[in-house]
């Protein structure tokens, strides 16, 4: 079985990046690219000498650095700054929902009867672009703008959006298209 030239670089770029600290490796993740990796290992047969090869080619670069270091000609790279923490939203009430009286319905089927649906089950900003094969933006601003317009309120909680009924109500207000209706009607006769 003969191994292609791009198993061997993927199996050098991945023994680099599991290596990156030890024999020069983080050379070949920075710098290298992998028509760098295919000359260094040009010949080996197997995954196994094809990392020994790349090893032999940056191992001399690592010697070179500390060799540099240690007479003092190069300074040690300063420590990276810790990774800043995701921000939290808290959690509240984003819109409150107006009276039972004031609520106007969505027709079935619509981007917003698929956006209160969701929202009554509980769902992710993430969750909601994927359903409704929307930008970040348009899904917040609908969370705010068309929840409201219905007259329902939309909470926060633990990073989930859930959508508030008005007092009283305990269905979610949707109609049924007109030609579904209009289907039904002749159905019906």
């Amino acid at each position: 079985m003969t191994i292609s030239k791009a198993e061997l670089i993927a199996a050098v770029r991945e023994h680099a990046v599991a290596n990156y600290e030890k024999d020069g490796f983080d050379f070949l993740v920075e710098c290298w690219t992998d028509d760098d990796i295919a000359e260094a290992v040009k010949g080996a047969k197997s995954k196994a000498a094809a990392i020994t090869a790349a090893r032999k080619a940056v191992k001399p670069l690592a010697d070179a650095r500390r060799d540099a270091r240690a007479a003092g000609d190069v300074e040690a790279p300063k420590p990276k700054k810790a990774a800043r923490a995701p921000r939290g939203l808290d959690d509240r009430v984003l819109v409150e929902p107006g009276s039972a009286e004031d609520v106007k319905p969505t027709k079935e089927g619509s981007k917003r009867a698929l956006l209160v649906t969701a929202l009554s089950r509980g769902t992710t900003v993430e969750h909601l672009m994927d359903l409704l094969g929307w930008n970040r933006p348009t899904v917040t601003s609908a969370i705010y703008s068309d929840v409201k317009a219905i007259g329902l309120g939309v909470e926060r909680r633990e990073g989930k959006y859930t959508l508030l009924l008005p007092e009283g109500m305990k269905a979610l207000p949707l109609r049924e298209a007109a030609k579904r209706k209009a289907k039904a009607l002749e159905a019906n006769k």
